[in-house]
């Protein structure tokens, strides 16, 4: 089972650095979301002595306008947004790119709006596809490239990780995505989220029989495309399918 314990408002993925690969959620805090040295950060930085332990950057939710801003700590390390310096508070946008030290992070909100005209977005988080490949093995972890958040269950919010490959449903907690309350749903391998990164595309897989499985309300028996943000229910569950990679990002 790869989950967050609480509901997400988005997420810091490692995309360079000690870390390359893994992701950090980000949630509604008081205290906000502290970057630093620390492993009681929610966003850590490794293995650099001028990060601060904590609070080195800090990343806010407001919820006048709904959107997640970043703002500087006190460290002497520059923090930089997509190659500017951060000297004040920021609003931060979907695929924006955080460099605190030695590591740079993509930033992903859970909802919010890409914007297609955005220069860094269009032009430098393209990369040719050979590069692509050949960095996914330089990750320490495998690779997330996308998130399943839960809508409809008692813990809405609830984020489950996506890799490459097979990301297999169903209630035990050896599934990729387990959702044990949820008795319309096998044990194992229910359905599945596929992420073929050759062809950088998504998939739903069906994997066992029933007639409960939908995509953007409409009922489906077979495989279907995924592109990002659309809603897809298994049994009594619903989630909401979160793509990392895709037009705008890939390993």
């Amino acid at each position: 089972m790869n989950s967050t314990d609480m509901p997400v408002i988005g997420w810091m993925v490692c995309i360079d650095g000690p870390d390359k690969g893994k992701d950090f959620a980000l949630v509604i805090s008081p205290d906000g979301n502290g970057i630093g040295a620390s492993e009681k950060m929610a966003v850590m930085v490794r293995d650099d002595k001028n990060v601060l332990e904590e609070n080195h950057a800090i990343i806010r939710f407001d919820e006048n306008c709904q959107k997640c801003y970043i703002a500087p700590g006190y460290g002497k390390r520059i923090i930089r947004l997509n190659n500017t310096i951060v000297f004040a508070p920021m609003y931060l946008k979907p695929y924006d790119r955080i460099l605190i030290g030695k590591s740079e992070f993509v930033f992903m909100p859970y909802g919010g709006v890409i914007d297609p005209n955005n220069t860094w977005v269009k032009v430098k988080n393209k990369q040719p596809v050979m590069d692509i490949l050949s960095d996914m093995a330089d990750c320490t972890v495998k690779p997330c490239v996308g998130w399943l958040v839960e809508r409809n269950t008692d813990t809405p919010g609830i984020a489950h990780r996506l890799s490459a490959d097979y990301n297999y449903i169903g209630r035990s907690e050896q599934m990729d995505v387990s959702i044990p309350a949820d008795t319309t749903i096998a044990d194992v391998n229910q359905a599945a989220i596929v992420y073929d990164s050759r062809e950088n595309a998504f998939f739903f897989v069906p994997v066992s029989p029933s007639s409960g499985y939908y995509v953007n309300g409409m009922p489906v028996n077979g495989v279907v495309p995924l592109n990002g943000y659309e809603e897809i229910a298994i049994g009594m569950t619903r989630f909401c399918f979160i793509a990392l990679c895709g037009e705008y990002f890939r390993w």
